[in-house]
């Protein structure tokens, strides 16, 4: 009981930013990744951001969370080198936030959401798993 208190309390505050600013955030990040501007990236990012992926065993994603600003633009730099030209990205609502949904071959691939602190992206989650992303094909 102990650690799950001070595991909520230690929480760090979630921002207070307006859905618009953070949108805006996560789209100045993902543009930024396509230009292969990493201090635009940078500029969104904590430097302290951690980046979770769920590929379920069925896709190539990374197992372990990824710590760190750096880290984490090296890895989106190398998945976009494999990426095909044409794909598509979509900005959305995911879980309650402004989030992307990019599709390759008219198909959803990835699903990204975003948690903020301070005014910068604290948290990126990666959905790859093709059973969870079914859904979307289907509604998207």
């Amino acid at each position: 009981f102990q650690r799950a208190r001070k595991s909520i309390l230690d929480k760090p505050k979630q921002s207070t930013l307006s859905t618009k600013k953070l949108a805006a955030y996560v789209e100045k990040f993902v543009s930024s990744l396509k230009c292969g501007d990493a201090q635009g990236m940078l500029e969104v990012l904590k430097t302290d951001a951690i980046l979770k992926a769920d590929g379920g065993g069925k896709a190539t994603t990374a197992i372990h969370p990824i710590y760190s600003a750096d880290r984490i633009i090296r890895l989106f730099f190398g998945i976009g080198k494999k990426f095909p030209e044409e794909y598509n990205v979509d900005y959305k609502m995911v879980n309650g936030a402004p989030g992307v949904i990019v599709k390759v071959n008219s198909k959803v691939t990835y699903v990204l959401s975003f948690t903020f602190e301070n005014e910068k992206i604290s948290n990126i989650y990666m959905m790859v798993n093709p059973e969870k992303l079914m859904h979307l094909n289907a509604t998207v």
